[in-house]
């Protein structure tokens, strides 16, 4: 019996002692999911295709597996995550997801008490050396009040340990010399990250934060306004911007002065002179040097003995832009001289304005 006895013993001695080896090589991990600045939480998480944790309200989830190298996915909605996670014993890690507010890849970074481990091109691993320790010691105050910032979150790469704020929105804490990127999470506010935070042996390291609430960093909007031709602001803005000295008449100022044909429009013009009240002369020179246009075309004049254009053969209804070009440009034809006339005609709609049967 006494043999028996020890042997029992033994063998429960060999398995426990197995069970607290085992216990102490395991690996932890912290996982924090971010969008737009803000914890992503009712998210879940997933180690080699099996359900492992949900994450919580603050976006996190911590855990603890054995070494080995581990295929982690993370589900939230209609957004799903795969990355490979390598554990080494007694390893600490810490991985920020960070999902960008439109669609694209997310931000990975990956952190680590003990060295480098390749997993992503994105990962940013910070190693902690016995070189002594240091204190950093930070203030979180409210970016909208100017108010402290109590019960917020404090994380530190490559760091188990969680800090918070007290009542008067500090926190202190004694850490091993290295370069660290600092974190601030709390529910009501938007996240914030300090990168290359470098602590020195012996010395302390003052941080001042400032929080924006939730909502107030608006997501970034494009606003099309649509461009509507031949309005006042439109001529007003192509004189400004052309290169050269011209005139251009809208169709919004025609109909108004309630000109009828080209001609009479055209009197309201400077530098035109309206001879027998159907020819331009441009500058006051003589026809010769004027051409008259059609949507940047030459037309000919209807009579063969004479060179300019009569321009009461024109409605105003068709035209949605006249232009009276001075100076010569590159685009127009080298006989240039005295000036150029362009009458730019209205376009076809792109849909009926008036819908037959209505």
């Amino acid at each position: 019996m006494k043999i028996l006895f020890r042997f029992t013993l033994i063998y429960f001695i060999l398995v426990f002692s197995s069970i607290n080896a085992y216990a102490s090589d395991q690996a932890e991990f912290s996982i924090f999911l971010f969008q737009k600045g803000s914890a992503l939480s009712n998210a879940e998480l997933l180690v080699d295709g099996k359900t492992f944790a949900r994450f919580s309200e603050n976006g996190s989830v911590f855990g603890a597996l054995a070494p080995g190298n581990y295929q982690l996915t993370i589900n939230h909605q209609d957004k799903s995550f795969g990355f490979s996670l390598p554990l080494r014993p007694q390893e600490n890690v810490q991985v920020m997801l960070t999902f960008p507010a439109a669609k694209g890849q997310p931000t990975l970074t990956i952190e680590s008490n003990i060295s480098e481990l390749n997993t992503d091109s994105n990962t940013g691993v910070t190693e902690h050396k016995d070189l002594g320790e240091g204190i950093i010691t930070g203030t979180v105050i409210s970016a909208e009040t100017s108010n402290p910032v109590s019960d917020v979150q404090v994380f530190l790469s490559g760091l188990n340990k969680r800090y918070k704020t007290n009542a008067q929105g500090q926190f202190k804490a004694k850490v091993p010399v290295s370069e660290y990127s600092v974190s601030l999470l709390h529910s009501a506010y938007n996240t914030q990250t300090k990168d290359k935070v470098t602590i020195v042996k012996d010395k302390t390291t003052a941080l001042t934060f400032k929080l924006t609430p939730s909502g107030v960093e608006l997501a970034e909007h494009v606003v099309l306004e649509p461009f509507l031709a031949s309005t006042l602001a439109s001529v007003i803005e192509e004189q400004r911007s052309s290169s050269s000295v011209s005139t251009v008449l809208g169709s919004e100022q025609i109909s108004r002065n309630g000109d009828s044909d080209v001609a009479s429009a055209l009197r309201r013009a400077s530098g035109l002179t309206i001879i027998g009240g159907k020819f331009v002369f441009i500058r006051g020179l003589g026809e010769r040097y004027s051409t008259t246009l059609i949507n940047g075309s030459a037309i000919p004049s209807p009579d063969p003995t004479r060179r300019v254009v009569p321009l009461d053969l024109f409605p105003t209804t068709f035209i949605d832009s006249i232009l009276v070009q001075k100076s010569y440009s590159v685009d127009r034809p080298g006989e240039f001289a005295g000036g150029t006339l362009d009458m730019r005609t209205k376009r076809v709609p792109d849909e009926f304005f008036v819908k037959f049967g209505a």
